[in-house]
């Protein structure tokens, strides 16, 4: 019995002349395919039509027909990277995998049915998403009520955002690119407030001055993260907003035991390291989309890519005060009695960040471990900072291009 097939055939190869092979497999109870192609050609219109052994499907650079047959009933694993797919075909294979537990979409194109270059992924079964989107996708609405995991990014482009409520997830992460213009519907305080669950959260690039702008009106969180052990969060901390928004996240925590926190522009920089953070699209990718893939820039398009897009609701966010927020911070039992862990990337050691360290090295009385990373020039301010609470070992190391102190209390 053939469990797993992998085609890559030669560039001079045309894909329609592996369709035999691939219904002489479907005889042998072939339980995982792999095709990978050199371009973005064309796939025989028998890919999708899945005999019931077939659990795996993975497909890397190539186009689905938009004719294809499909049936796929049983199919559990949908891996499509840099694939032309339309957004029609796309619905009709999530309808018919009715089994379907994780999907990948890395760089996809083609699933613009109009000027909208928007993308729909609806499946009641499917549990692990990652979504990485093409450089002009505009529109992301997500409908997977039962999720698990979801790590999901967006591009500058970015005009919409709908995640729907996942009450079963327990892993999410969000990578928020900063757009070109203000981004007109941003819908996922919606998934927040129903991810009840939720072990480990990550909010990355602009996510956490989106939310603080979806819960500006609300003095805390009507949710409460009991089983939140992790949380890792990327913000700037020169403006009142975001530290604010933090401290009602860290209220509706009270089991955390490891927290991160990136300086948003620093964050931005940072190296790939994981699968959450793998390198943007190269230029041979950029050639590779077609003008059926691209959404064409309009003069107002143009006009709004400045830097400063979003001054326009930033205008009286002003620096945030530690003082202030002091005593609310003391009583946030997650950080006086149950942290274990903190991380400081891209720590600056004056203001408020200054202030928020010696807090925790002060407060925290189960902290065993904290790190920040800095600039090398930095080093002898911030270890005199670090020495409030001397530890029994101390590490120096590079990590990230920068200088990372790590105290061990343990």
């Amino acid at each position: 019995m053939l469990r797993r097939l992998a085609i890559a055939p030669h560039p001079a190869i045309p894909p329609a002349t592996f369709s035999p092979i691939l219904r002489t497999a479907a005889g042998h109870g072939i339980a995982e395919l792999s095709i990978s192609l050199a371009r973005r050609a064309r796939l025989p219109k028998n890919v999708f039509f899945i005999p019931l052994t077939r659990r795996a499907l993975s497909l890397n650079t190539c186009a689905v027909p938009l004719w294809s047959k499909i049936a796929c009933p049983c199919l559990r694993t949908l891996k499509l990277h840099r694939v032309a797919i339309h957004q029609d075909t796309l619905n009709r294979i999530l309808a018919s995998a009715s089994c379907l537990e994780t999907l990948e979409m890395i760089y996809c194109k083609g699933l613009s049915t109009g000027t909208s270059g928007g993308c729909t992924l609806e499946s009641s079964s499917m549990k692990n998403l990652v979504f990485r989107p093409p450089l002009r996708q505009a529109e992301v609405t997500i409908k997977a009520p039962g999720l698990r995991t979801v790590i999901l990014y967006t591009r500058a482009k970015v005009r919409s955002l709908e995640l729907m409520p996942a009450p079963e997830i327990r892993k999410a992460y969000l990578n928020i690119s900063k757009p070109r213009r203000p981004i007109e519907s941003f819908r996922v305080r919606s998934f927040l407030d129903a991810a009840t669950m939720l072990n480990c959260l990550t909010l990355r690039g602009q996510a956490m001055k989106m939310l603080s702008f979806a819960y500006k009106d609300m003095p805390k969180l009507d949710v409460v993260f009991q089983n939140l052990r992790i949380l890792s969060v990327s913000l700037n901390l020169s403006r009142e907003r975001e530290p604010l928004f933090l401290l009602k996240l860290l209220e509706s925590c009270p089991n955390l035991q490891q927290l991160t926190l990136s300086d948003v522009n620093t964050d931005e920089d940072k190296p790939a390291k994981t699968i959450e953070d793998k390198p943007a699209e190269t230029d041979e990718d950029m050639v590779a989309e077609t003008d059926e893939d691209m959404v064409a820039d309009t003069d107002n398009d143009i006009a709004a890519e400045t830097d400063d897009v979003l001054t326009e609701t930033d205008e009286y966010d002003t620096a945030p005060c530690f003082t202030d927020h002091k005593e609310r911070l003391t009583k946030i039992p997650c950080l006086t009695t149950c942290l274990v862990e903190f991380k400081f990337l891209g720590f600056k050691p004056e203001g408020y960040e200054k202030s928020l360290v010696v807090f925790l090295l002060t407060q925290a009385k189960n902290l065993k471990k904290l790190g920040v990373q800095f600039e090398k020039s930095q080093e002898a301010v911030v270890k005199e900072i670090l020495s409030v609470r001397k530890a029994p070992i101390q590490r120096t190391f590079n990590k990230y291009g920068a200088l990372y102190v790590e105290l061990d209390y343990s």
